[in-house]
């Protein structure tokens, strides 16, 4: 992966970021030659098939690299993205696609949860894409479907068993985050 820019500021934001979600970022100038073996470039020319547009948004702008880096030979993206979140005081977030976990975060609230959820969709490209709150917290959960349904009216939203979504061994640093991959992993009823 690299990063086309001048704009030290960007650097500095946007590849410790990276480095924190296990992606080293080559750094080019924009004059530069781009090594063959780059497979995403970030703010690179429209006309380079390996170019990502950045996004104000660090997550969105992942999510974007990701969903590029992962694409099958044909494909514009993955065949199917689960939103998952565990609804409570403390949201847990998750994005899976086609059974990977690409991203995991915690929100303090409905309404903020609802922005980041809308923020990861906009970098994500999927041939389906739905969001999975778990039914545990059923006033947070209502209000959550709520506003997503007013923010991404096209995305299919279930509510789905929440029991047992706690893994006996923790796959993040979060129970919320883990019950959030486990409700993005179920089937809806």
């Amino acid at each position: 992966m690299a990063l086309v820019t001048d704009d030290f500021s960007l650097y500095h934001r946007l590849v410790p970021f990276f480095a924190k979600h296990h992606h080293a970022v080559l750094v080019l100038k924009p004059s530069e030659a781009v090594p063959a073996s780059v497979r995403v470039l970030l703010g690179g020319p429209i006309i380079d098939p390996r170019s990502v547009a950045l996004r104000d948004d660090l997550e969105a702008t992942l999510l974007a690299c990701v969903t590029h880096l992962d694409r099958t030979p044909g494909a514009t993206g993955y065949r199917c993205v689960v939103l998952g979140v565990d609804p409570g005081n403390v949201l847990g977030l998750a994005a899976v696609a086609d059974g990977r976990t690409l991203l995991v975060a915690e929100s303090l609230s409905p309404e903020s949860a609802c922005e980041r959820l809308a923020v990861w969709v906009s970098g994500l490209t999927a041939d389906e894409l739905r969001i999975q709150i778990g039914s545990g917290a059923r006033p947070v959960g209502l209000d959550l479907i709520g506003r997503l349904r007013r923010r991404l009216p096209g995305i299919r939203l279930d509510l789905v068993a929440e029991h047992a979504t706690t893994p006996v061994r923790p796959r993040t640093t979060s129970r919320h985050t883990d019950a959030a991959i486990q409700i993005a992993l179920r089937s809806p009823a």
